[in-house]
């Protein structure tokens, strides 16, 4: 059972207040009202009655003692809603939605310091170590005859192929390729990360022999 740290239980109150201003979550904010919401049966179907404003408070009071309570809380809103109205209805349907929403937003919590601190780590040795191993595609660029500078439809076909690259360890591996050229990649900027307008023919060069072999080693074609 994993006890709340500070950090972790602000994660989950950011969590929470996620999913209480979300559009599809309004019907799950207050206990439900039998008279008033036309339910009269639902106290006798749903036994272990939750809802997120509920749920806002006792995280905030301290209530819950540890993540797994919280999630626990959080899971039964929605599993409530889904036992108790047909499979088909909107409520139910928003329900597993909503539960679906809650569960990706829980896969970004980070539980203690510790292991924030190892997945730190471990993004930047991977990074250290492939820019301390040269990429071989830089031996196959010195023995290659280029024929002079890379044209603008040469150029358009490369942004392209670029684009459509999303692996994390070949974007590392580009961004490594190029730090031999003394090109910085901004890779925070989800648009135009690489430049090609603005790096040096060199660099351009062996990132589009990089980028060709690339395509070829997974039998992808390159872009016409």
């Amino acid at each position: 059972m994993t006890k709340f740290s500070s950090g972790l239980l602000q994660q989950c109150q950011s969590i929470t207040e996620i999913m209480r201003n979300s559009p599809c979550c309004k019907i799950f904010l207050d206990p439900v009202d039998p008279i008033e919401d036309e339910l009269p049966d639902y106290y006798d179907i749903v036994k272990n009655p939750q809802d997120l404003n509920t749920i806002k408070q006792r995280i905030t009071s301290g209530y819950y003692n540890t993540c797994q309570e919280w999630e626990e809380a959080m899971d039964l809103v929605f599993d409530n809603a889904i036992l108790f109205y047909e499979p088909e209805s909107i409520e139910a349907v928003m329900a597993e939605s909503m539960k679906n929403k809650f569960h990706k937003l829980c896969k970004l919590l980070v539980h203690s310091q510790e292991e924030w601190s190892k997945e730190i780590k471990n993004i930047y040795d991977k990074i250290n170590n492939l820019m301390k191993n040269p990429p071989s595609v830089l031996k196959e660029l010195h023995e290659k005859d280029f024929s002079g500078p890379t044209t603008r439809d040469d150029m358009k076909k490369l942004c392209k192929a670029v684009t459509s690259i999303t692996n994390h360890s070949d974007i590392l591996e580009m961004m490594q390729l190029l730090a031999t050229f003394h090109v910085k990649v901004d890779y925070t900027k989800k648009e135009n990360h690489f430049q090609l307008l603005k790096m040096p023919p060199d660099a351009v060069q062996a990132l589009m022999l990089f980028v060709q072999n690339k395509f070829r080693s997974e039998n992808r074609e390159y872009p016409s």
